[in-house]
């Protein structure tokens, strides 16, 4: 996300978050042996923990969320406050969304097929 918050030509910017969210939303990463967000993959178990892996994991969740500000366009005063909640929304929905589909990819690859897109067409909402 820090790579697209760089990216100044705004529609170069929204077409890498674009890719992004097709990425992350993609079968390809629903299946993966292993999570590749960290918020899928820590997110349940990370609130169980104490100490040093606590605030590694809020302060990593509030960097990538700052970056993701910036990418919507929240570098500029006038817009941060709606790109910090576009970016929240977006992120919530992103993460939720694989969460799911990962968790019934087998026993009902057709809900979990229906989760990722659903939450892909939505995403526009999120930024809205």
């Amino acid at each position: 996300m820090e790579r697209i918050a760089t990216i100044e030509n705004g529609s170069e910017r929204t077409a890498a978050l674009d890719a992004y969210e097709r990425r992350y939303l993609s079968a390809k990463s629903r299946d993966a042996p292993a999570a590749r967000c960290p918020m899928v993959a820590l997110g349940t178990d990370v609130s169980r923990q104490h100490g040093p892996v606590l605030y590694a994991y809020a302060d990593g969740l509030r960097r990538y969320l700052d970056a993701f500000t910036r990418a919507l366009g929240g570098a500029k005063p006038s817009r941060r406050k709606t790109a910090r909640q576009q970016s929240i929304a977006t992120l919530a929905m992103l993460a939720g969304a694989l969460s799911l589909a990962r968790s019934v990819a087998r026993a009902d690859p057709d809900l979990s097929n229906e989760i990722l897109a659903a939450a892909f067409a939505r995403l526009p909402e999120a930024r809205e």
